[in-house]
């Protein structure tokens, strides 16, 4: 089996900054509350799927924690069969470490079939906000081909110069 190309390096970027520039928009509405404020990034790929795909998918999402409150926006290309949806909505936020296979905790909305993008907004508990900013939060993107899971990438903290 040959192992599909990745998209090149410059798309890579502008998908990245496209999906950042809600995100600026939120953090700048949330900074104005006093409530605490984190941004997290995932980088979406079928080598982080337990165990791991051969697809030439690609996503990214950015999320902002404000208080307890989770948004969540972030866009997808090239799975290799439409979303699953029947698996409730065919992406999520799941808890669980980089090599583990949790549970489902929400459900994103999800427009495009085999692109687009994903988005939801959460109150988190206690122990979900702790899971995230432990890196124990991941999101996954399920297709008709994978139904276990195509992409998918740890939510983690974002600092400026990554």
């Amino acid at each position: 089996m040959t192992r599909p190309r990745s998209l090149p390096r410059r798309l890579r970027n502008t998908i990245r900054a496209l999906a950042l520039l809600p995100v600026l928009a939120l953090a700048a509405t949330a900074a104005a509350q006093p409530t605490p404020l984190g941004v997290f990034t995932a980088e979406l790929s079928p080598q982080n799927v337990v165990p791991p795909v051969h697809t030439g998918a690609s996503g990214f999402a950015v999320a902002v924690l404000s208080g307890h409150r989770l948004d969540v926006l972030g866009s997808f290309l090239a799975l290799s069969s439409p979303v699953a949806r029947e698996i409730r909505g065919g992406a999520h936020i799941h808890q669980g470490g980089p090599s583990d296979n949790g549970p489902i905790l929400y459900s994103l909305s999800v427009d495009g079939t085999v692109a687009g993008s994903i988005r939801g907004s959460f109150q988190l508990t206690d122990a979900q906000v702790k899971a995230l900013q432990a890196g124990d939060l991941y999101i996954q993107i399920h297709s008709e081909q994978h139904k276990p899971g195509e992409m998918r990438a740890q939510l983690k903290p974002y600092t400026l110069g990554r």
